[in-house]
């Protein structure tokens, strides 16, 4: 009879146990191969809707996608927010197996990846109304100033060979897909005026193509960031200053104005791009020279950086650099 009793026993804290493991079988450790959840460390900065530097700020959120034999449908795909540590707290999650996965992210998360692995590019032509305000966007040196609404469009470099048996977490290095456009603008010492830069456009001015092209669909392959634009379509940045912006008399000390646009295939050439500068209420005008590296194109995750001084009558453009992202060697340029 005691021995019957035993048997019993034994039996029932098998099915306990059974039970147990079964609750728990998203938490398990790689030596029993149940299926962990994946975390994740991304590495640069976003603040507002540019993305600069090496970390990301609280608030912000990135989409994460995993491909192998045991990763997909509903378990392929997931985002993160960072709210001082990563976490998903989403219905959609990722959990690693035996089987390895390759993982890519990308950013914005506002759209899920199409059929063809590609997310929508919205591009920020502006207004008369759109607005640059004053500190943004670096985490050294003189702020970007860029404008509301502006997103950048991110991929991460992608990471092989991740299961539950290897590590449960990666690191994930963001990379932007689109370029950067800067304007550093400062007067010389003979300038008599006040100084007072209101307006920045940037514009197509190629008679016989497009060189500044905004695309009609254009989208990033959250794989590779390879940027599809769909036809060529002529594109028009506008960048109203809020309550203007006082010009200084030193180069280093000028904050950037920045515009994102679609990467150049081409060099952008020599009088196919045209900047205005609207100061004291006059409009100055100049073609935009090719940077000398990279062909003369403007690259992916590259800020190309034009130093422009008002002397007397006359607008400057003195330099190209690449700066922040990236930086680019360029020409000089002057306009009467």
């Amino acid at each position: 009879m005691k021995t019957k009793q035993l048997i019993n026993l034994a039996f029932l804290s098998g099915l306990l146990l059974a039970a147990g493991c079964s609750d728990d079988q998203h938490t398990g450790t790689t030596d029993n191969n149940e299926p962990v959840e994946l975390q994740i460390s991304p590495r640069v900065v976003l603040t507002r809707g540019v993305v600069d530097g090496t970390a990301f700020s609280n608030g912000t959120s990135i989409a994460v996608y995993a491909t192998g034999d045991d990763y997909a449908a509903s378990n392929n795909y997931a985002v993160y927010a960072n709210n001082s540590g990563w976490s998903n707290t989403g219905a959609d999650k990722i959990f690693l197996t035996g089987k390895p996965a390759t993982i890519y992210a990308y950013y914005p998360t506002t759209n899920k990846y199409g059929a063809d692995f590609t997310i929508p590019i919205t591009l920020l032509e502006g207004t008369e109304s759109t607005t640059i305000t004053s500190q943004d966007n670096a985490s050294s040196g003189t702020p970007i100033a860029a404008a509301d609404g502006e997103v950048d469009c991110m991929y991460a470099t992608s990471v092989p060979n991740v299961s539950n048996k290897v590590n449960n977490g990666v690191t994930l290095n963001m990379n932007h897909a689109l370029s950067m456009v800067s304007f550093r603008v400062y007067k010389a010492a003979d300038y008599k005026g006040a100084g007072n830069l209101t307006k920045i456009v940037m514009k197509d001015i190629n008679a016989v193509g497009t060189t500044l092209s905004k695309g009609t669909s254009p989208k990033m392959n959250i794989t590779n960031g390879t940027i599809t634009e769909g036809a060529a379509q002529d594109a028009t940045y506008t960048r109203a200053i809020s309550s203007g912006y006082t010009l200084g008399t030193a180069d280093a000390n000028a904050k950037r104005f920045s515009i994102l646009v679609l990467p150049t295939s081409a060099s952008i050439g020599t009088g196919n791009i045209q900047a205005v500068f609207t100061i004291d209420g006059a409009d100055y005008s100049v073609n935009l020279t090719p940077p000398t590296d990279n062909s003369g194109k403007w690259l992916a995750g590259k800020n190309h950086l034009y130093s422009v001084k008002l002397s007397g009558t006359e607008l400057t453009i003195s330099s190209v650099t690449i700066a922040q992202w990236v930086g680019v060697a360029g020409g000089d340029l002057t306009i009467q």
